[in-house]
Parts: structure tokens; C-alpha cells; sequence
């Protein structure tokens, strides 16, 4: 498992130290992680569900769900493959760039958090993804 600090300091660097809902400069030591998709909801701790946050927005933002959170997730999960954020994949690294790439949909069952793209599966556990799956579309 990473570290809090780990993840705080690569969301905050990720995020150029701006809160991610009014864009205010923060500091390292003032600044909360937002769970983009509410943890109180079932969002995860991972890299792609975690956005730098001022206490004030954090605060106001509460438990809503953006309607964005799709998109964002897909887009914040992206680029922490590209980082190399991800790990333990199942494939070699610029084969997980290719398929993260593709990424078009993400849903959360009860375990893990699943990225979809077309013909396959990424399912991801604690900023690790442990499974692929392939399938063909009829």
C-alpha cells in the first residue's frame, strides 16, 4: 500500500498546487485531497479518484457527485499510467499506455474499480491494476 504522503504529494504536484474546483494556489501543508467520486458513496483512495482541494470547497462540496466524474476519473487515471503510478500491471508498460489510452468507460463494483475499453478490461485495486480482460464484441 503507498503511503498518505506518497499520494498527497504526487496529487498536489499533478494539480500544480491549485484546488481543483475554484483553482486557488495552495500550500503542500494546506491542502486536502477531495474524493472526486465521494468516499461515503464508494469512492476509492486511488490516484484517479483523488483531487487537490481547499478546505473551503472541500467543506462546500461535501458528498455531491460531479457529473463530470466519469470523465474525470478516465482522464486522472490516464495520466497516472503515463506517470507510473499504477503498478504491479500484467503487461509491460508501454502495452498498459496503449490500453489506458483507449479507455472509454469506468464503473465500481463492490472490490474493485473497472476501466473499459473496447474489447478489454483493467481492474484496479489500490492504485495497482491486478487483471486484464480480453473479450471480443459480437
Amino acid at each position: 500500500m503507498i503511503h498518505k504522503k506518497t499520494i498527497k504529494a504526487y496529487v498536489y504536484t499533478r494539480d500544480q498546487g491549485k484546488c481543483y474546483h475554484c483553482g486557488k494556489l495552495i500550500r503542500l501543508n494546506r491542502t486536502t485531497l477531495d474524493h472526486y467520486f465521494p468516499k461515503s458513496l464508494g469512492g476509492t483512495e486511488e490516484f484517479f479518484n483523488l483531487v487537490t482541494c481547499c478546505k473551503p470547497c472541500n467543506r462546500m462540496k461535501k458528498s455531491a457527485v460531479p457529473k463530470d466524474w466519469v470523465a474525470i476519473n478516465i482522464a486522472l487515471f490516464k495520466r497516472a499510467v503515463s506517470d507510473g503510478k499504477v503498478s504491479n500491471p500484467p503487461c509491460d508498460l508501454d502495452e498498459l499506455i496503449i490500453l489506458a489510452h483507449g479507455v472509454e468507460s469506468v464503473f465500481r463494483n463492490k472490490v474493485n474499480t473497472v476501466f473499459e475499453g473496447e474489447g478489454y478490461r483493467l481492474y484496479v485495486k489500490e492504485n495497482k491494476i491486478y487483471k486484464i480482460v480480453r473479450f471480443h464484441h459480437e
